[in-house]
């Protein structure tokens, strides 16, 4: 009964629904009746126009279709032009636009006193002299767009307007029965007596669906999907807004295939701008925010960050910024596209990074890098994140890794989202053979530099002599030992004449 309220086209399959189980049960006819008629009556009290004329017009529908006798009606039409104003004329002509030609076969002397009434009331100069001049032309032409009754009613209830009604709202709340088999049972005996056997309808069943249409599969070749792909630039590019671009968009995507192809060339678009465009962000965060469309984000965003190599530093800028605009939205979890990247010299390449770079600086631009820290250190996040963040079960063969890590996010100006690795690094400690190794290599690295330091001490050193006869000998003067300095002396240089050394006589 609420769907004839909402919308009045209801009216006549729920009332053709009703006679048949009134055929069948009796009581059900009889409750709707008298729910519809207390309804009307509350509503009509309260001046309630559209109620009123709601539930007027099913319960014409239920006359017409012989669930109730065509008494009550006239005594509703009776009431309605006993004080006539614009309202209750209204309503009348509804009635009679359902049951009018009903109650010309039915009840013609009634039906020719109620439209005896319109006339009077239109030669008054009544305000609603067009509704009466519409009812009586549609009875001139026979009614012709009224429903008509098809059949013969088996339980026809006499209800009137002064009856005194119930509702049994107690028949909305559900009650625990107790005799549960004993009602099923006979429920079923009642069914097979009505003749719908569960048997019969299974021998039905295969009927049915043998005459159903086979589903229809459309191949999307390329040609429709490059058509599909132009259709989509040149919507994005008439658009005057994002708001304007989202909704002709969603209404193009109407196949769970285009949805990818859609969202694929929207970044494509973006990537061929000379500059970034926040116009194409904000069309994505507004597709983001439909649960279909994340995973498609996050799939194309792992995509593009393995093919980054194919494209320019311009689209390269342009895509980094698109994504992270997106991720800053906080609608696509972080833990979901950053779970595969592991920041290490040897996993990246060097556009890569440059994307990265990007997608960094645009959250940064729209977060805060205190917002950005925040998220990245969330417990339930950090361990999906670890191939770029490391901070969790490190050890000393990660080292280098941490270290490219870190240097990295410094070298791009957020050296801030570095503190906890910066931290971790300083916690590691080298295992004990690698400890022993280091101090080998240091002691001999110490012998070495103190052998190669005596000897470069010692050629350094020089002796001179000195023709001046300064009386002030040093101390390595008077050595008898003599080294010679390569390097040359302060003194002006002057040619030194070596004391001829005879040699021994022989002894004859």
């Amino acid at each position: 009964m609420d769907w004839t309220l909402i919308d009045e086209r209801y009216s006549v399959m729920f009332s053709e629904l009703i006679a048949h189980l009134n055929d069948k049960i009796p009581l059900i006819g009889e409750l709707c009746v008298n729910r519809v008629l207390i309804l009307f009556k509350k509503e009509y009290m309260r001046n309630n126009k559209r109620l009123c004329i709601a539930s007027i017009i099913f319960l014409s529908h239920l006359v017409v279709q012989r669930v109730v006798s065509d008494i009550l009606l006239l005594e509703i039409l009776q009431l309605l032009l006993e004080d006539p104003n614009e309202h209750t004329i209204d309503m009348s002509v509804e009635m009679l636009k359902v049951c009018g030609k009903y109650l010309e076969t039915q009840s013609p002397i009634a039906a020719s006193m109620i439209f005896d009434r319109f006339r009077d009331l239109l030669q008054e100069g009544n305000s609603s002299s067009k509704s009466i001049e519409y009812i009586l032309r549609l009875r001139q032409s026979g009614f012709k767009c009224c429903p008509s009754s098809r059949r013969e009613g088996e339980n026809v209830h006499v209800v009137e307007l002064g009856d005194e009604l119930y509702s049994h709202d107690e028949y909305n709340v559900f009650r625990y029965d107790e005799d549960y088999e004993v009602h099923e049972q006979e429920y079923k005996e009642q069914r097979q007596a009505w003749g719908l056997e569960e048997n019969k309808l299974q021998e039905r069943q295969p009927e049915t669906t043998e005459q159903t249409k086979p589903e229809v599969v459309v191949d999307m070749s390329q040609a429709d999907q490059v058509n599909f792909q132009k259709t989509v630039y040149i919507t994005i590019m008439s658009s005057m807004s994002a708001d304007e671009a989202v909704h002709k968009l969603l209404r193009l995507s109407s196949k769970s295939t285009n949805d990818e192809v859609l969202v694929d060339t929207i970044i494509k678009c973006c990537s061929q701008e000379k500059t970034y465009s926040k116009f194409y962000g904000i069309i994505g965060e507004k597709l983001v925010d439909k649960p279909k469309y994340q995973q498609i984000f996050a799939t194309l965003f792992k995509e593009y960050y393995t093919t980054i190599a194919n494209y320019e530093v311009t689209a390269i800028r342009n895509i980094g910024k698109f994504f992270g605009y997106l991720f800053s939205t906080d609608l696509i979890e972080l833990n979901k596209v950053f779970n595969h990247i592991n920041l290490t010299e040897r996993d990246t390449t060097s556009q890569g990074r440059i994307l990265l770079k990007f997608i960094f600086q645009g959250m940064i631009e729209e977060l805060g890098i205190s917002e950005l820290k925040k998220r990245l250190g969330e417990d339930y996040i950090k361990r999906d994140i670890n191939g770029m963040f490391p901070v969790v079960d490190i050890t000393w063969d990660d080292a280098e890794d941490l270290r490219f890590s870190i240097n990295f996010f410094t070298a791009i100006g957020l050296g801030e989202l570095t503190d906890e690795m910066r931290e971790v690094l300083k916690q590691l400690h080298p295992p004990p053979e690698e400890r022993g190794r280091s101090r080998s290599r240091s002691g001999s690295s110490t012998r070495s530099y103190s052998r190669s330091y005596s000897r470069s001490y010692s050629r350094s050193r020089s002796y001179s002599r000195s023709r001046s006869g300064s009386p002030r000998v040093s101390r390595r003067e008077a050595s008898p030992t003599k080294s010679f300095s390569r390097t040359p002396s302060r003194e002006p240089l002057k040619r030194r004449r070596e004391p001829s050394v005879s040699p021994p006589s022989k002894r004859r």
